[in-house]
């Protein structure tokens, strides 16, 4: 039977983001998973969207591992939601929430810290991440019901190296 190991990836990407996430404000919920309009009227939310084998990087390394990529991708999603009756006081929040995880994404030395040198092994094979880039944002809002909902998602691409 196979079990959930955050150790690997990108589960140890969203884990290490999540627990750092918490920082942006100690009241605001983090949750791993995309945001649902259901969730609370303020959170945070991170989780994995796409993994892409780089195929310019099969190398030859033996034919248990001819077949795997060197270089992987794995695109997150960072996603900032405001719920409000007040449409005004909904944008207001809603655009500084977003600013404050963007910032965090870009800048924040704790994250910077924790994602720096993180690796995986399993079943002898080890992947490490080398660099991270913020690919874009979207941004939606809409009415449901007199309630004025605001999300943002900025997707990042973390690269790793096998």
């Amino acid at each position: 039977m196979i079990e959930g190991n955050i150790a690997v990836f990108p589960n140890n990407i969203v884990e290490v983001c999540a627990v750092n996430m918490k920082f942006i404000d100690t009241d605001i919920p983090v949750i791993k998973r995309r945001l649902y309009s259901t969730d609370p009227v303020q959170c945070l939310g991170v989780a994995a969207q796409m993994w892409t084998p780089d195929p310019q990087s099969y190398e030859m390394r033996g034919p248990a591992m001819a077949g795997v990529a060197t270089i992987s991708r794995y695109d997150l999603q960072f996603q900032a939601m405001i719920r409000d009756m007040d449409e005004e006081r909904g944008m207001r929040a809603h655009a500084e929430l977003t600013t404050r995880l963007q910032r965090f994404i870009m800048g924040d030395s704790m994250l910077r810290g924790a994602l720096h040198g993180l690796s995986s092994n399993l079943y002898g094979v080890h992947e490490s991440l080398k660099k991270w880039t913020i690919e874009n944002s979207r941004y939606l809002s809409e009415e449901v019901s007199g309630e004025h909902i605001y999300l943002s998602t900025t997707t990042v691409r973390y690269e790793t190296e096998t």
